[in-house]
């Protein structure tokens, strides 16, 4: 049996990672905003229409980052490889991580996000979820 790969250790325990299912940079950020104004029914990350409005995150969101003490990192899928995480799990986004005891668990899939039918909902479900330090 194999050893896990050692945790990249910028990543203090019980740090949460956000990944995107969207592409990062100006021009994919311009085209994401108009297609969930177009076409909100076809846009492909729940945790992005959740946690934004047409241009920026919502209040509520930042408030929750901010109040609830553990650090949050955020990728797009095009950058997540790059962020020294394992990938063993399934490479489908949008996904949330926590990094528990110096393993990455996933708390939410893409199929947990797409039932969720509001930010307020995603919040109670993250508090749920996450392990107590």
């Amino acid at each position: 049996m194999q050893k896990p790969k050692p945790v990249n250790k910028e990543y203090p325990e019980g740090s949460l990672v956000f990944v995107w299912n969207a592409d990062a940079g100006m021009f994919n950020a311009v085209r994401d905003s108009l297609h969930k104004w177009i076409s909100p029914e076809t846009y492909s990350c729940r945790l992005c229409e959740l946690t934004h409005g047409f241009s920026s995150a919502k209040r509520e969101w930042k408030n929750f980052l901010e109040d609830f003490e553990r650090p949050a990192f955020f990728y797009y899928r095009d950058t997540f490889r790059d962020s020294g995480i394992p990938v063993s799990f399934p490479e489908a986004f949008p996904l949330v991580l926590e990094l528990q005891k110096d393993l990455w668990k996933v708390l939410l899939t893409p199929r947990d996000l797409e039932e969720i039918a509001s930010l307020e909902a995603l919040i109670t479900a993250l508090k749920s979820k996450i392990s107590n330090p």
